[in-house]
């Protein structure tokens, strides 16, 4: 059947295509011509395409071989060791945790210097159970008892330490709030600033969603193991590096 295409070009990069039947033989090759025309304007649109991509640099996360590299096309940029989730489960009442690092594509979204580490619920319910603790929930109103006749409180976003004398002074923020005697840890609710670690993310992080991070470590020995909660780990200066390598929103390939 012989026909024609008629295109229109109200859009820069699409044609509007109309086949009409039975007139190929009057107008003679306008289908072929318009075809190729199309061709030619897809091919040089995938063209872009590709030299955007090619331009991108992205990161790869080998956990096989515990790598991190930062590619540009065919170019190996910067290249480093890192430590990934240790994979193994970990059991707490009802609940199951297993701290795989996660294979995908993911983005930064996030970085942040000299991040603070907020410990999650499942901090405390570790030490809970490697260190034979009850864990204490604190709540806003309530006063509670240690062994040694003091007693805490939630005070704004701060655990106070009190004595029957009227003493009080603010719990060092830089250790877990525990009862050795009774072997209770009392874990304060988030926004309090005893959740907050200083140090244990390294120097640097890059956030990659559902919290998960690319970060620092302040043990160099965790690096090349199966180390982490499912976080990538990474020498201080290595992460320093890498942070002022890779912008807001670079791909991130983890296999």
């Amino acid at each position: 059947m012989g026909g024609v295409v008629h295109a229109t070009t109200s859009h820069p990069h699409f044609f509007n295509i109309y086949y009409y039947p039975f007139v190929h033989d009057k107008i003679g090759g306008g289908m072929q011509r318009y075809m190729f025309v199309l061709f030619l304007v897809l091919l040089a649109l995938a063209g872009k395409v590709q030299a955007q991509e090619a331009g991108e640099a992205k990161i790869y996360v080998s956990l096989d071989e515990f790598k991190l590299e930062l590619v540009r096309g065919n170019v190996t940029i910067f290249t480093a060791p890192i430590g990934i989730g240790t994979g193994q489960p970990f059991r707490y009442g009802n609940k199951v945790y297993k701290f795989d690092t996660p294979v995908g594509v993911r983005r930064v979204i996030a970085k942040e210097k000299n991040p603070v580490w907020r410990r999650p619920g499942w901090a405390y319910e570790e030490f809970s159970v490697y260190r034979d603790f009850a864990i204490v929930r604190m709540q806003p109103g309530e006063i509670y008892y240690m062994s040694d006749s003091t007693m805490l409180k939630l005070d704004g976003n701060r655990i106070v330490r009190s004595t029957y004398y009227g003493e009080s002074w603010t719990w060092n923020r830089e250790v877990e709030v525990l009862d050795l005697v009774a072997r209770k840890i009392y874990m304060p609710p988030l926004g309090v600033v005893h959740r907050n670690l200083e140090g244990i993310l390294g120097t640097r992080k890059l956030d990659l969603g559902d919290g998960y991070l690319i970060h620092g470590t302040d043990d160099p020995s965790s690096i090349g193991q199966r180390s982490s909660h499912g976080c990538i780990r990474m020498h201080n200066a290595d992460v320093e590096k890498l942070y002022e390598l890779v912008p807001i929103g670079t791909r991130v390939v983890i296999r």
